[in-house]
């Protein structure tokens, strides 16, 4: 029973605190952490891409891994490297990397992937790739 309650906590902390995308931005987070905020226009494409082999918040060969308890199902592809601030339990460990790339997991990545699409037919955005 010990054990039951600060995994509802760990499941109730990610449902609280989603990551958020609106015609601006795109705000990535780790439970109540905000790690990064994207504008819109720095995102060139999501691609649903399912990774297992990572358990918890990881910057690796340029690409920052935020799994879920199924590892991550979207790679969010930048135009140009942003400054992202892992999480970590103490506010003042949180260190700083830029990135190219963030791996994450997304209730329906599909729906991701479309609004982002969305996104950059209203703005005139076009994709490279």
């Amino acid at each position: 029973m010990y054990g039951f309650v600060p995994l509802l906590g760990i499941l109730a902390s990610r449902v609280v605190h989603p990551h958020l995308l609106d015609d601006a931005r795109f705000v990535v987070r780790s439970g109540h952490q905000v790690v990064a905020t994207l504008p819109v226009g720095t995102v060139e494409k999501a691609l649903i891409h399912r990774r297992f082999q990572h358990t918890s918040p990881i910057v690796e060969d340029d690409v920052l891994y935020l799994p879920g308890s199924d590892g991550t199902n979207v790679d969010v592809l930048l135009r140009e490297p942003i400054e992202v601030k892992l999480p970590y339990l103490l506010e003042r460990r949180r260190t700083t990397t830029q990135v190219g790339r963030v791996a994450l997991q997304v209730d329906d990545p599909e729906d991701l992937r479309a609004a982002f699409a969305a996104l950059r037919s209203e703005t005139g955005i076009t994709s490279t790739g």
